[in-house]
């Protein structure tokens, strides 16, 4: 098994042919007819003072039986080279901390590949819960009773004429939003047009995203999207992207707020 999950080809189609580009970045190393080693990436628009095409590499591995003899090494030169000749200027690597694709990423293809870590910050709500899971141990229960005792879920009351609704799909506000949100933005980001986010999250085939907008005067403030994840022992509520206008920090303390309260309440009926 390489990967974590086991994926499925309409998972496969939509990453990869039903993105936003149309099209994708893909090496793969074969062995007797097998595909013994893969790397991808996504090219999409991208911002720092200002709007380009890059690429955001998404997935890479190589069979067990192969690793150490430089495949990776090879396949992602090789993918940087076409997406150079494609005019896609930079690429962004997103990894957990320590994953082999975050070591590509920094070490072998040097200042022409970003790599940036995934960073997550748990807010633990059912304590009870957490120590009767099966699969942590006495630190991950004792970090859990360290971020319950320092971190409570609160109520943020949107001010003035602030609204906080759900939305089932993203139309123009959203690149309206963009638009005048990134103007100020001095760091990097990928663009979150309509139709990225309409990808992203309205179109997964496999996983129920939920977005809440910030609104005054119909006029968009920020977003938030979210999700529910279930496993054996334990639901988690997932904040997947968010994103808003930086001097409307009102609006977005009051979206994140409620949204927690929301996957909390649903959560808590599970």
């Amino acid at each position: 098994m390489v990967w974590e999950e086991r994926y499925t080809l309409q998972y496969w189609n939509w990453l990869y042919r039903e993105n936003p580009a149309r099209c994708s970045l893909i090496r793969v190393a074969e062995s007797e007819h097998k595909i013994i080693a893969h790397v991808a990436g996504i090219p999409l628009m991208m911002k720092t003072d200002k709007e380009f095409a890059g690429y955001l590499g998404i997935q890479g591995a190589t069979h067990p039986d192969y690793r150490g003899r430089g495949i990776m090494k090879a396949l992602g030169n090789e993918l940087v080279q076409e997406a150079e000749m494609r005019g896609l200027g930079l690429g962004l690597g997103i990894a957990r901390v320590g994953r082999q694709m975050e070591r590509v990423g920094m070490h072998i293809l040097g200042s022409r590949v970003r790599a940036t870590r995934m960073k997550d910050f748990f807010l633990v709500l059912n304590l009870e819960r957490m120590f009767r899971r099966t699969d942590a141990d006495v630190k991950s229960k004792a970090g859990a009773l360290f971020l319950r005792l320092t971190h409570k879920l609160r109520k943020v009351e949107p001010p003035g004429q602030i609204e906080i609704k759900q939305m089932s799909g993203f139309d123009q506000s959203f690149d309206k939003l963009w638009s005048t949100a990134s103007s100020s933005l001095s760091l990097f980001a990928i663009k979150r047009s309509a139709d990225y986010l309409r990808w992203r999250y309205a179109l997964h085939p496999e996983s129920e995203y939920l977005t809440w907008v910030a609104k005054e005067n119909d006029a968009l403030l920020g977003y938030v999207v979210a999700k529910h994840e279930r496993s054996k022992d334990s639901h988690t509520g997932l904040i997947a992207d968010i994103f808003g206008l930086v001097q409307r920090r009102d609006a977005l303390e009051a979206l994140v707020s409620n949204v927690a309260s929301y996957l909390n309440k649903r959560m808590l009926k599970c």
